[in-house]
């Protein structure tokens, strides 16, 4: 893939999750299209699976090859990057959503020609962290675009490490539970 969108959080309904849809409604277009739960998808889209299933895995990236009407319903074919195809129906496409804009986390282990970054004011929260952004830059294997609404968001992520020491319970409860022989 040439260019993703990564952002540290996945907002649904947010500008960049919708951004896609929104310029491809101003588009005018041959593909075939289909609505589920409220959310248009066409032929081409980029897709990204929300849960494991026998062909694709959580974090799965795939485009949509095929909408096809059938007696049974509507189905969307989707060709997924690891190589598998799949039919997907109105139940299993609630597990799916358009791909042009995904979460950091989400892009951990691929590669993008163009990465673009957008670092919103409005948005900053715990996320915000050096490692994070770090890990969005390096997904890129040629050029990186960050689009923010000032300097505040980039100096925020800049400033913070998440190095706080985690306040939790995980190391007495499995002191506890290891019995030594």
């Amino acid at each position: 893939m040439f260019l993703q969108v990564l952002s540290f959080l996945f907002i649904t309904g947010s500008f960049f999750s919708a951004f896609p849809s929104s310029v491809s409604q101003e588009i005018p277009s041959s593909n075939a299209s289909v609505t589920f739960n409220g959310r248009e998808f066409r032929i081409g889209d980029r897709v990204l699976q929300w849960k494991n299933t026998k062909t694709s895995a959580n974090g799965d990236v795939g485009t949509i090859a095929d909408i096809v009407q059938t007696d049974d319903g509507v189905f969307v074919k989707v060709k997924w990057e690891n190589g598998n195809e799949s039919e997907e129906n109105r139940e299993t496409m609630a597990d799916i959503s358009l791909a042009y804009s995904i979460s950091i986390h989400k892009s951990q282990g691929s590669e993008y020609q163009c990465v673009i970054i957008p670092l919103i004011s409005s948005q900053i929260c715990s996320l915000f962290q050096k490692k994070l952004l770090y890990t969005g830059l390096t997904r890129s294997k040629s050029r990186i675009v960050i689009i923010s609404d000032g300097s505040r968001a980039l100096d925020y992520c800049i400033t913070h490490n998440g190095d706080q020491a985690r306040k939790t319970l995980f190391s007495r409860r499995i002191k506890e539970s290891v019995k030594v022989a």
